[in-house]
């Protein structure tokens, strides 16, 4: 009997229905009065570790193939329910609500998450899951980032040099390897960069460009079996729509 949480939110229902808030709450109730199905399973096999997977990492120490990096960078429409103004073409979005703005963009956030682990799974043949999350209630209220501390005033729009500053991830897992990666979700957020002019260090101006943020998944390449399977995965992650392969450096 499969008791993994994913596979029965995966298997059989639609994204759409996963956001329902009746189906959060149900899912929540199910899993309040007792330890998560599938959470013992996963620590069991944390704390035990996998014979097999350390055997594979042994005799392979060199690593075959690259980590497969995608991801999305959310734009305006990704936001429906965010009222933007008519002439927000003109105007800095930094001056719009955070807060509603992070929570206008949950539900694209949980709808592409389960997205990333229905193609990963898919490939892979076997269950992957979250690290400490157990159910979609708990996946939605990360997602939601209600509680977030800033340097600055909670509520604004923070404003950063470097995006790792406002870049938050879940780790992938696996029942039978560990970890295979991750998915990371970058916030809405301005970023400042340094024009340095002519060439001399030190001496330039300082810019700012707002950000609505992005969501990336990463699978490790030392996790990759073969070619084959390099490949399907890759196929199976492009398929979700607007996920491009990262060319920079990673998060």
């Amino acid at each position: 009997m499969n008791n993994n949480p994913y596979r029965k939110l995966l298997e059989g229902i639609s994204l759409d229905d996963l956001l329902k808030k009746d189906l959060i709450s149900s899912s929540a109730r199910e899993n309040s009065s007792s330890l998560p199905e599938g959470l013992e399973e996963r620590a069991s096999a944390k704390e035990n570790g996998s014979i097999q997977a350390a055997d594979h990492r042994a005799a392979a120490p060199i690593k075959l193939f690259k980590d497969i990096n995608r991801y999305r960078i959310f734009k305006k429409s990704d936001f429906p329910n965010f009222p933007f103004p008519f002439f927000h073409l003109f105007q800095r979005l930094d001056g719009l609500d955070y807060a509603k703005l992070l929570a206008c963009g949950t539900d694209l956030r949980v709808n592409l998450t389960l997205e990333m682990i229905r193609a990963i799974e898919e490939a892979n043949t076997k269950i992957v899951g979250l690290a400490e999350i157990s159910n979609i209630a708990d996946l939605k209220a990360f997602l939601s980032f209600s509680n977030l501390p800033y340097g600055n005033a909670p509520g604004t729009w923070p404003v950063v040099w470097k995006e790792k500053e406002i870049t938050r991830e879940l780790e992938l897992v696996s029942d039978s390897e560990g970890k295979i990666g991750k998915i990371y979700y970058v916030l809405p957020h301005v970023k400042r960069v340094f024009i340095s002019d002519d060439g001399m260090l030190g001496i330039g101006i300082t810019k700012e460009k707002c950000s609505l943020g992005r969501v990336g998944v990463i699978y490790f390449g030392s996790c990759i079996i073969n070619k084959e399977h390099d490949s399907v995965l890759k196929y199976k992650l492009s398929n979700i729509n607007y996920l491009y392969e990262y060319e920079f450096k990673k998060i």
